[in-house]
């Protein structure tokens, strides 16, 4: 049984922030601080990434842990489970398609969970960096090909 009223359930959901969002912020924070630059913000692309780096076709997306259906925290909802259980199946599906669908178009994808955001954004920003300095390498090298 939820504690909420309807309205007061339907204001709160309403409420929820779908863009730059605590973890997001966090990450590009972090990514600043590293001195890493470079990259675009809701890019437009398909899936929209929260973070895209264009000269080495990287998106990331931030998954909040609930909404994305973290395999170490998600937490099962108490009142309206069918609504809720569909929305996040639905959710996960779409991220496979536009995971699909970007690498299939030679983009690199990183999907970070909002609680690696909490307890580890130095091993994230490490993975990152790692990521975009390969690919970094490989863009000099190719133009010295040429």
């Amino acid at each position: 049984m939820d504690k909420l009223s309807k309205e007061q359930r339907s204001r709160l959901m309403a409420s929820v922030k779908g863009t730059n969002t605590k973890p997001e912020r966090k990450l590009r924070s972090s990514l600043w601080s590293a001195g890493m630059r470079g990259y675009r913000v809701n890019f437009r692309i398909k899936g929209k990434p929260d973070i895209y780096f264009p000269k080495c076709r990287l998106a990331i997306f931030v998954d909040g842990c609930f909404w994305h259906k973290c395999p170490i925290c998600y937490t099962k909802p108490k009142s309206n489970v069918s609504h809720w259980t569909r929305k996040v199946i639905e959710n996960q599906k779409r991220d496979k398609a536009v995971d699909s669908y970007l690498k299939s178009r030679g983009y690199k994808v990183i999907r970070v969970w909002e609680h690696d955001m909490r307890n580890s954004t130095d091993s994230v920003v490490t993975r990152i960096r790692t990521e975009v300095e390969d690919c970094r390498q490989r863009v000099a090298i190719a133009g010295k090909d040429h």
